[in-house]
């Protein structure tokens, strides 16, 4: 499944980059490069998880 987001929701998400990117820094600093890396990839095998 493949979800699309609308134009305004598209609007928020470009509005909101700013603020995902310093919260993404952040967390970078915080963990490193590996544990922002393995941080990742939990998150997205949680994302495609079919349990």
């Amino acid at each position: 499944m493949i979800l699309e987001l609308t134009e305004a929701g598209e609007r928020a998400l470009t509005a909101a980059q700013p603020e995902i990117d310093r919260f993404n820094a952040e967390l970078r600093a915080v963990l490193g490069d590996d544990g922002f890396g393995q941080a990742a990839q939990a998150l997205r095998r949680l994302a495609y998880w079919e349990g």
